[in-house]
């Protein structure tokens, strides 16, 4: 053991992970699971020393009874399987080796140490054979399109996963990034905003080892995945509602990006601007009904299905049916002070039911918190006026 920015850790980590050890705060990690009915602990499982993103369950993804759990120190992926209220661990874990190189190492641990790297993961070596074999020999553009592909071999052999999410208990989707640079500052674009980090979409199946598709920032094969499929991917279903209600995003997205076809730099521009909605934090969402875009018309400036602070507003949030525009409820959350440049900004956050019309909203300015119980009142008559 030695001691590495005040903590117990052992070298091997550092001499394993050396670009990106310096750039990650690294702690330990307790996992609980919870008997809700009975109000009991049946289980845990710690992680010490590793980099997880919980920040909106970017690092942690759930689907049924699997969890998947991102080490962005390790690049590795842990699978567990919750079995009668305790997490099971899968025998491999989704890591930079492959699980042939990883149980030689343990039959075997003088063959495989932290001097006898794999100079790229398996994953990667996966998505370049995929990348390789889509090139079509009869294409006019074939000698291009290899070009890029080494072009694009320095950029795959060193980027890392950043985010991840289970489509289903099988197929896992990974986001790659580049890796962090040493500089602080990001390269600027010409607009002289930050220029995003490089990305590429990859969905791997967990039992074969297999990379089943590959897609850029720009792609419009992805697009029309996030498109058509994103309810599906957000994972969260209600016995009473059926999946989690459309995002206004994707809600407009629908109605415009339906046809890939038209307007191709506009559809470019498009994909750059939703594809990095995934992978989707499906912990996130809210399946409550009165938050469905395709039912109600709302301000989704001010409330939305995903979980996320929005600002205040200062009048009542309006709700509105939209095939027939008649204000259906509202829902009062006014800001305590008005809004000027001055003013410390004002967030709320809402808490939903799964399918009562009851919301809890909390209200955050400064250091002061407001908590408000939103009941749907069924006498309430709203009146209509027109021009």
């Amino acid at each position: 053991m030695c001691i590495l920015n005040g903590c117990n850790i052992p070298i091997s980590d550092y001499e394993r992970y050396p670009d990106l050890f310096d750039k990650l705060d690294m702690f330990s990690y307790i996992f609980f699971v919870v008997d809700l009915q009975h109000g009991i602990v049946t289980d845990e499982v710690q992680l010490p020393q590793d980099s997880i993103c919980l920040s909106h369950n970017h690092g942690i993804s759930m689907h049924s009874h699997t969890i998947a759990i991102l080490s962005r120190l390790r690049q590795a992926i842990y699978i567990y399987e919750l079995v009668d209220g305790r997490l099971i661990k899968h025998e491999h874990e989704i890591g930079p080796r492959p699980r042939e190189c990883a149980f030689q190492a343990v039959e075997h641990p003088s063959m495989l140490d932290v001097n006898t790297l794999l100079p790229i993961s398996h994953i990667k070596q996966r998505v370049l054979s995929f990348l390789y074999r889509q090139i079509q020999q009869d294409d006019p553009q074939t000698g291009q399109k290899y070009i890029e592909f080494y072009k694009n071999f320095d950029f795959i052999e060193n980027m890392i996963i950043e985010k991840m999410q289970l489509v289903d208990s099988d197929l896992i989707l990974l986001r790659y990034e580049e890796r962090p640079k040493d500089s602080d500052v990001a390269p600027m674009l010409t607009t002289g905003e930050p220029q995003p980090p490089r990305r590429l979409y990859v969905f791997y199946c967990m039992t074969s080892e297999d990379v089943s598709g590959v897609y850029q920032d720009d792609s419009l094969e992805l697009l029309q995945i996030v498109v058509q499929f994103y309810n599906k991917m957000c994972n969260v279903r209600s016995l009473q509602t059926g999946d989690v209600p459309s995002l206004p995003t994707h809600y407009f997205m629908r109605q415009n990006y339906v046809n890939p076809n038209k307007t191709i730099p506009f559809m470019r521009q498009a994909a750059l601007r939703f594809n990095p909605s995934v992978p989707v934090s499906t912990q996130s969402f809210s399946t409550s009904p009165y938050l469905n875009y395709n039912v109600f018309n709302y301000d989704d400036r001010l409330v939305s299905p995903l979980e996320r602070p929005k600002p205040c507003s200062t009048e009542p949030i309006i709700f509105r049916d939209r095939v027939s525009n008649l204000i259906k409820y509202r829902l009062n959350t006014k800001a305590r002070r008005p809004h000027n440049a001055l003013a410390p900004r004002e967030l709320c956050a809402f808490i939903c039911h799964p399918f009562e019309p009851l919301i809890i909203s909390i209200q955050k300015c400064m250091h002061v918190y407001d908590y408000k119980l939103h009941i749907y009142n069924h006498g309430t008559t709203v009146e209509q006026f027109y021009n």
